[in-house]
């Protein structure tokens, strides 16, 4: 871990900086050698022992790549290099003298050993890129291709001229003009790949390195010059270069794959611990389900595709009185009557057949009578995904199908309460529309249900001038919940279907139900009760006139009760004659029956459309609205009746 917390990640080194190393290596060692002009055998010898050992390590270390990995690209690399150290072993046994007793002169052995490894090698490498996705099957082609190669190369170099005079470019050595090119190719070949194989990374800053080496062997005069010996020093650099980058390759596999197991560690700790957090949490869940099953107030249960019982839970031996290990691996025909049986067993068959969860009600038998469930049942699989059993979850539904049967029975009360009711009974939502509408309804504004339900009750029922304070205080009492005719009795004008108005006690009472708000209308037509009140009005003015004249020959009586005259016995001792105005006759009533004035002009007013009755002697006459005739009989309060307006006064009674 580094400073910020974050995983480090090991990376190879960068071939370019061994590539700049074996560069000055070369060129300064190289430098030397001319410098000095270091001819010396054992030098010599020395460098191609290196180059021998070198090239079989590299052969060593491609072979042991290629074994890992299973890979066929190291695998031919391997063998390029193979040919490479058997090649250079016959030239360093040509430089210490071991071939001349069997090859002859000594210095065409050493010029003539140098040509073919050195060609064999790059055509290997290059050949090895070109095959690198064929089987491994295909280094055996590859090695006999390359021997036979080896054996026409040192038939061309062992007849062939070693050495010329200077020619094109001072090349002394013609024949080996190929291989720098054959380098300076395989070179930008693996520089190409160097993206998508590190080992391609790995073997161009060598190839890089051959190149210049063997292009330093064009300008050899001799086996041992000091030239011969820079391109033999710079064959070692390269090599030795990509001995240390396929060091650092396997040095790097080796901290990546120790970077991986560490990581591999770690995951499997993690892992580890999520494992044992998760069965940790399985048994909790599995706990908590158990825990669940057992207490739950439903009947659960699990039963094979036979109706055999698998498990059943506490509510389930609770309420059938059955002991839980007796129940498992018995039937419901083995517990239960057989019509009873036959339905549970039937919604069984139905789930594993359909493949799907289904509900549906059941009855049960319980000790206190058959009992209502909603049975939720579906069906399990196994790991093969195949249904294996069916589960179920039983809930008693008795007491609610009771209180909906009681419900239903109250509403169908309440309804039936309401159509019969004798007041017009409307239900309203809080849009104003029209939601109920009993009969009375019907019968009172004359409008059937069908045509009112939905539409606004203001347009129905109300008179105009009453229509736009009703959509205001709804919106009114939605917004603020302030009414001012909820709740209370009003009395107001109603309009009928055929238009006319008439006059209704009216009581809205709100109801909210959530967030819903409704309105009920108790809406009863009171035209009688304003007929009849008019009707008590009038007859109780006439009753207290009929006081008041009462009182008057009351009051009358008690004052002259002991004599009794007529007020003139001829025309001239009654008023004159004249047509009489209501004040006039009032006058002449208030004096003899001692009436006020203003009791008299209400007597007037109030009987001065009467007819007038007829009576037995048509002498008879009493002072009237406008008259008053002669009577020769005895009158009594009784006699008094209203004649009509217009009457001649002829005479006055006086008590």
């Amino acid at each position: 871990m580094d400073a910020a917390g974050e995983k480090h990640v090991p990376k190879v080194l960068g071939f370019a900086a061994n590539l700049a190393i074996a560069l000055a290596v070369l060129l300064v060692g190289g430098g030397a050698i001319l410098y000095f002009d270091a001819t010396g055998p054992a030098l010599h010898s020395m460098v191609d022992t290196s180059v021998t050992l070198t090239g079989a390590l590299v052969a060593l270390l491609f072979w042991d790549m290629s074994r890992r990995t299973e890979e066929s690209w190291p695998l031919f690399l391997a063998i390029s290099f193979a040919y490479l150290a058997l090649g250079e072993a016959l030239h360093m046994l040509a430089v210490l003298g071991g071939l001349g007793a069997v090859f002859g002169s000594d210095v065409r052995l050493r010029a003539g050993t140098w040509g073919p490894p050195a060609h064999l090698l790059p055509i290997g490498v290059g050949a090895a890129l070109l095959l690198r996705n064929r089987p491994r099957s295909a280094a055996w082609l590859l090695a006999v291709a390359l021997g036979a190669l080896a054996i026409l190369l040192g038939l061309f170099f062992f007849t062939a001229q070693r050495y010329s005079a200077s020619g094109l470019l001072w090349i002394t050595r013609p024949t080996l003009i190929l291989v720098p090119v054959l380098w300076i190719v395989v070179a930008w070949a693996y520089w190409r790949q160097r993206q998508e194989f590190e080992l391609a990374r790995a073997v161009a800053p060598s190839a890089v390195i051959l190149a210049l080496a063997h292009g330093m062997m064009l300008y050899s005069r001799a086996p041992g010059d000091s030239v011969a010996l820079v391109a033999h020093l710079g064959k070692a650099i390269g090599e030795a270069l990509l001995l240390v980058n396929l060091m650092q390759i396997g040095a790097a596999d080796t901290v990546r794959r120790r970077h991986a197991e560490g990581e591999l560690l770690a995951l499997n700790r993690e892992l580890d611990a999520r494992v044992a957090a998760r069965d940790a949490e399985q048994r909790r869940s599995r706990a908590l389900i158990e825990a669940i099953i057992e207490h739950s107030p439903a009947v659960i249960y699990v039963k094979d595709l036979a109706g055999r019982y698998l498990m059943i839970n506490r509510r389930y031996a609770d309420i059938f009185q059955l002991d839980r290990a007796n129940v498992i691996g018995k039937t419901d025909h083995e517990l239960f009557a057989k019509d009873a049986a036959d339905a549970f067993r039937a919604m069984d068959v139905r789930v594993a057949r359909m493949d799907q969860p289904l509900t549906e009600e059941e009855t049960a038998p319980l000790a206190d009578g058959p009992h209502s469930y909603i049975s939720v049942k579906a069906p399990l699989r196994d790991e093969a995904g195949q249904i294996y059993a069916v589960f179920g979850i039983s809930t008693d539904i008795t007491d609610r199908r009771r209180a909906e049967e009681a419900l239903l029975a109250s509403e169908q009360r309440n309804r039936l309460v309401v159509e019969s009711a004798l007041d017009a009974v409307i239900t309203i939502g809080s849009d104003g529309a029209i939601t109920g509408w009993n009969p009375q309804a019907e019968a009172t504004f004359g409008w059937p249900q069908a045509e009112v339900l939905g539409r606004p009750v203001e347009e129905i029922v109300m008179d105009e001038r009453f229509r736009e304070p009703h959509r205001q205080g709804l919106a009114r009492y939605l917004a603020t919940g302030e009414a001012q005719v909820l709740d209370r009795r009003i009395e107001l004008q109603a309009l009928h279907r055929d238009g006319h108005a008439f006059p209704v006690e009216l009581s809205i009472t709100p109801i909210r139900l959530g967030d819903t708000v409704s309105f009920t209308a108790f809406v009863r037509d009171i035209t009688d009760r304003y007929l009849a009140a008019a009707k008590q009005q009038s007859q109780l003015g006439r009753l207290h006139l009929l006081e008041q004249i009462t009182r008057a020959i009351g009051s009358a009586r008690t004052s002259r009760a002991s004599s009794r005259s007529w007020c003139g016995r001829s025309r001239n001792a009654c008023p004159p004659t004249s047509s009489a105005s209501p004040a006039t006759t009032a006058s002449a009533i208030c004096s003899p029956w001692h009436m006020s004035a203003g009791e008299a002009r209400h007597w007037v007013a109030s009987w001065g459309s009467s007819s007038v009755p007829k009576y037995r002697s048509t002498k008879t006459a009493f002072c009237a609205a406008s008259a008053v005739r002669w009577s020769t009989s005895r009158i009594s309060p009784r006699s008094i009746f209203p004649f009509r307006a217009g009457w001649r006064v002829r005479g006055c009674v006086r008590w």
